[in-house]
């Protein structure tokens, strides 16, 4: 800036304006939450989700990460994930979304019981044995074991169904059938008359 009086004698004074950007970069729109299902391992890999986002910014170029990381293994359950960008001028903006795990897989039946043929007793019919006992089965979530017919249940001679059903805890199931069968393997019993003297 300079001054200058009506004698044509003047005087100087300079000045820096420094321009910068300080508005950071906005999301248009951000990736929205959701659920995906963990692997057998019980573990989500999680997926590269930045391709989802349409972020601007009024001066410079924008660099998007995500937290936590693709490929970073996660468990059951909820997570937050943070998207953030970043300008050339440091000026930093974020989003979030809730990434629900869920286990979409029904329990694996490693091992259960064999088919068994059970004695028939004196009224021709055998007692269901509880097999419950004898299912090894894997799942990512708690499980519950049932028996039907359940045991104690009187089972008549010939051949009879028995399924034992693995339930978790999101309503999932396997079932393992086993096949019962009931014979009748007692002698007849004679009862002789008492001797009779004429």
């Amino acid at each position: 800036m300079t001054v200058t009086d009506t004698n044509a004698l003047s005087s100087a004074w300079s000045v820096i304006l420094t321009v910068v950007d300080d508005t950071p970069p906005v999301f248009v729109v951000c990736a929205t939450n959701r659920s995906l299902g963990a692997g057998t391992n019980c573990l989500l890999t999680m997926p590269d989700l930045s391709g989802e986002l349409s972020v601007t910014d009024a001066c410079s170029a924008v660099v998007v990460s995500q937290d936590p990381a693709p490929g970073t293994m996660l468990s059951l359950g909820n997570h937050v994930i943070t998207f953030t960008a970043s300008d050339a001028a440091t000026n930093v903006s974020s989003c979030t979304l809730t990434l629900a795990v869920i286990d979409n897989h029904a329990p694996v039946i490693l091992a259960g019981p064999t088919n068994q043929t059970l004695s028939a007793t004196t009224n021709c019919a055998a007692l269901a044995p509880d097999l419950i006992g004898q299912i090894v089965a894997t799942d990512c979530s708690p499980y519950s074991i049932i028996q039907s017919p359940v045991p104690g249940t009187e089972l008549p001679l010939g051949t009879n169904d028995v399924l034992l059903t693995v339930t978790d805890t999101n309503g999932l199931s396997a079932g393992w059938p086993v096949v019962l069968t009931v014979v009748d393997d007692t002698p007849p019993t004679i009862i002789c008359p008492a001797n009779v003297i004429y």
